[in-house]
């Protein structure tokens, strides 16, 4: 994928989940580029532009590389605040660090979780018909679909389960889903009771 993106001309490409030191790393090479180019550009400038114009462009990318080396550092910096609620999410088995690293910040984490207790019924339901149906094709899509939302809200344990179904359905290994998927159901209700449990306290 990141060749794919790349060569339809993206500058940078960072796959999920994103870890925060890859993200400065990216940030600082893409946005922090013109350094590099600023002897090339010293040798243009007659041709191209008088010697004040430069000075002015110049003093603006200060200023736009202070903001970015601003953001950067808040990024560095942060660290989620614990608060009750919070920390029924961790004694439930919740990494909120992965998640936080993923997400942002506690105010997506929460829009997000609330998407979550929304739509994951109606997902999971479509996963059971077509584990009955033996469409494992259609099956794979919506675990996988799982695994992603239960991997962003820090949900480790349904999101390993929810890959392991991937990986057997894409094998065609229906013989595994039928063992096991009253193990993959249990975590789902288990996740989404602590899920709900969780947006009632944030009313």
């Amino acid at each position: 994928m990141k060749e794919k993106y790349l060569n339809e001309g993206f500058d940078a490409y960072l796959a999920k989940p994103i870890e925060k030191d890859e993200l400065i790393k990216v940030m600082n090479q893409l946005l922090f580029k013109e350094d590099a180019l600023e002897k090339t550009e010293i040798l243009e400038i007659i041709d191209e532009e008088t010697i004040e114009e430069y000075e002015e462009k110049k003093q603006k990318n200060l200023s736009k590389k202070k903001i970015t080396e601003n953001i950067i550092n808040s990024l560095k910096e942060q660290t989620p605040v614990v608060e009750v609620n919070e920390l029924y999410l961790q004694e439930n088995g919740v990494n909120l660090d992965l998640s936080l690293e993923i997400l942002g910040d506690m105010e997506i984490y929460n829009e997000t979780i609330k998407d979550f207790v929304n739509i994951v019924k109606t997902k999971f339901e479509r996963i059971k018909v077509y584990k009955n149906e033996n469409d494992l094709e259609n099956y794979a899509i919506e675990v996988h679909s799982l695994k992603s939302d239960a991997q962003h809200l820090g949900f480790v344990d349904l999101a390993e389960l929810a890959y392991q179904h991937e990986i057997k359905s894409k094998a065609q290994d229906k013989k595994f889903i039928d063992k096991y998927f009253s193990t993959l159901e249990d975590e789902y209700l288990r996740v989404l009771e602590v899920a709900k449990k969780y947006t009632a306290s944030l009313k």
